[in-house]
């Protein structure tokens, strides 16, 4: 729906009516109606509309200003319209529009009035540390910032855009030689996301409380809902009041219908994502090192904290480097910020939190994260079990329920070592620490054979043999100490987390699990703002460059600007607050901002709460549902021949359409509601 700035629809009216000739009176009303036009507040925004963030509007999309359809799931051309449950967050975008460009345009939303006299609201402005504090905080807004996608993924993350263009994003293709081809046409200009600007970095409006938005350009404000675990079922209402110098020159209406369900604090599907201190100390620094005592490693330590919360707050479980300072890391205990983690201190509303997990104990724990604990000098079978023995008592003792593991080695290939390793875990230890379980990030198939006595297997793929899959699954799920892991995604076996994927290639990630009976998701990097792996180290402008992986040297016909192991967002799922490395784009705050693959993996987060919840009462129609949205995922996606199973032909099997994962929701709701 395109919306016509005040006065000129009140004209429109007028001249509508004139036209047709009207008696006394209703010369009298057109009167009233030229005096009401031309006193109504003059508006620069050609258009204001919303959606539910699934649909990543960019930046020089102008939807509505140009006639194009933007009705969807939340917004029904004139109203906001959002379902959730009690101790859930939801979401939604406004989009401002601009023809001409639009100065000082502010928004105000901060409450829903529901039954009787119950409300959801912000009552408190965060400013500094309270941004990562959430109690008083139940509405959130954030200015939504835009990376340029001037290239496609060209490493072994995201997809693979060499021999089937349906493994790229929907909106990164060429057009396709006909319908179900493989073979896409034209160049890196017929792509239609090509040099356009994608949302990702979610800014607190508390730091752009007034922002311009450019001529011919797209501004969206997001905004997140807590549903708090004690509000009343029922319809809320209220008003988003966009301002331009200080006027009002719209509204849109808000409505949130609350269901009479809670869902858990402990989510069905477990997640763990990996920030870097050392990448954190540097970033908000400017340091790679400090010593104990140094006031740059106690900022480090808030920093993390402050990452903690947010993660939390978006339903999904955070890991880091178990170092109390950044150079004296206990060896056999967690440090004592990572003890508060796991004891649910940091999620107490005494130190500001609030929102789902409160006082609830984060539930994982990596043990020398990505094979660090090779470096302590354990090189023979006895030490090995003393360090394993210290670590599991220790669990036993103060943390018995949170999952931990010893991270034995990352992506190797060195089977011999792994297998050395392996048997000092396993053969003659009877004491405490046999418990500890050992990770690999490894094939599946690769590890039953390869390295059979592992318990953890985080695999990543693109497609995989089906029967080989599911006989691998079952022998390994047979003893009951080990777990099926997925690491990162890649299309068309899953989403991905590269910045061009669609909006719901993250929301998609917590469904395959459930249906494929995945433990845990498992992702590398958030903090991942130096690429040493790729790019010998060299600091990445996260909030200029959406390339934070690989090398960006050269320009292709096809797949635009390129490089070895060129990736957009990977490693990167939240932007720092400060920046001391390019201190222009720095806010000057402790903290992390939340990205917007970030904010649809907890959508996709809670809805498998819903999944899980619907389960229990009507497990047919749920599986169902399940069924109908992730068709062929993970280890459901074939190969396309045996004697080469590394390749599959064949699109994606999910819908991106936003619409319809709402729908699933909606119906798994109903399905709850009913019990």
């Amino acid at each position: 729906m395109r919306a016509l700035p005040t006065a000129a629809l009140l004209l429109a009216l007028v001249g509508a009516t004139a036209m047709r000739g009207e008696s006394a009176p209703a010369q009298q009303r057109l009167a009233a109606a030229k005096t009401a036009a031309a006193n109504a507040p003059a508006t620069h925004l050609s258009a204001v509309w919303a959606n539910e963030g699934g649909d990543k509007v960019w930046q020089e999309e102008m939807r509505a200003t140009l006639g194009q359809r933007v009705v969807n799931s939340v917004w029904d051309g004139a109203k906001v319209r959002i379902s959730g449950a009690r101790n859930e967050v939801v979401s939604f975008v406004v989009q401002l529009e601009s023809k001409t460009g639009a100065p000082h345009v502010s928004l105000k939303f901060n409450e829903l009035q529901g039954p009787g006299k119950s409300r959801i609201a912000s009552t408190v402005t965060a400013t500094g540390d309270q941004l990562w504090r959430y109690v008083g905080r139940n509405i959130e807004g954030f200015y939504l910032r835009y990376l340029k996608i001037t290239g496609i993924n060209r490493t072994n993350f995201g997809y693979d855009a060499y021999y089937d263009e349906r493994h790229v994003p929907s909106r990164m293709r060429r057009p396709l030689q006909s319908p179900g081809s493989r073979y896409g046409v034209g160049g890196w200009k017929d792509r239609p996301m090509a040099d356009k600007s994608v949302p990702d970095i979610a800014v607190p409006i508390e730091l752009a409380s007034r922002f311009d938005v450019a001529a011919n350009r797209t501004q969206g404000i997001w905004y997140d809902l807590y549903i708090p675990r004690d509000a009343t079922p029922g319809d809320y209402s209220g008003t988003v009041s966009v301002s331009e110098d200080g006027v009002t020159t719209h509204s849109l209406p808000v409505t949130l219908h609350v269901y009479s369900f809670a869902l858990p604090d402990q989510p069905a599907a477990k997640t763990m994502a990996f920030a870097g201190l050392t990448e954190i100390l540097n970033r908000y620094t400017g340091v790679a090192y400090s010593g104990n005592g140094d006031p740059r490693t106690a900022l480090a330590s808030k920093v993390l904290e402050n990452h903690f919360r947010l993660f939390k707050r978006h339903k999904i479980s955070l890991s880091a480097e178990n170092c109390d300072t950044i150079d004296i890391c206990p060896k056999f205990a967690p440090a004592a910020y990572m003890r508060k983690k796991l004891s649910g201190a940091y999620y107490s509303a005494a130190n500001g939190y609030d929102g789902p997990g409160r006082d609830t104990p984060d539930n994982v724990f990596v043990v020398g994260a990505y094979g660090s604990w090779s470096r302590d000098g354990i090189d023979s079978r006895a030490k090995m079990q003393q360090y394993m023995d210290a670590w599991e008592s220790w669990f036993q003792k103060n943390a018995s329920e949170v999952e931990r593991f010893l991270y034995i080695a990352d992506e190797s290939n060195d089977y011999k070592q792994l297998n050395v390793w392996l048997d000092w875990m396993k053969e003659g230890n009877t004491t405490v620490g046999r418990s500890l379980r050992g990770l690999l990030t490894i094939p599946l198939e690769t590890a039953l054979t390869k390295t059979p006595r592992v318990d953890i297997v985080a695999s990543n793929y693109a497609c995989s043999e089906t029967t080989g899959y599911t006989n691998a699954y079952r022998k390994m799920i047979t003893e009951g100490h080990k777990a099926l892991w997925h690491y990162n995604g890649k299309r068309p076996a899953s989403g991905s987390f590269v910045t061009e994927d669609d909006g719901v290639a993250t929301r998609m990630m917590p469904w395959a699990a459930y249906k494929m009976g995945i433990s845990r998701w498992f992702y590398w990097a958030t903090t991942y703002y130096s690429d040493f792996q790729a790019n010998g180290g060299k600091q990445t402008d996260v909030y200029s460059n959406a390339v934070t992986f690989g090398q960006d040297t050269a320009s292709d016909a096809i797949f635009g600007r390129t490089g070895y192991n060129r990736s957009n967002g990977e490693g990167v799922l939240v932007y720092p607050g400060r920046d001391a490395h390019f201190p222009v784009n720095s806010y000057g705050v402790d903290g992390p901002f939340a990205s917007v693959r970030l904010k649809n993996w907890r959508r996709g987060v809670q809805d498998v709460d819903y999944v899980a919840l619907a389960a229990k009462i009507d497990p047919v129609s749920t599986r169902q549902i399940v069924q109908s949205m992730v068709p062929k995922v993970l280890g459901d996606t074939g190969v396309e021949t045996l004697r080469d199973p590394s390749y599959v032909l064949t699109d994606i099997s999910w819908s991106v359409d936003p619409a319809a994962w709402e729908g699933a929701r909606a119906r798994l709701a109903a399905i709850i509601e009913k019990h």
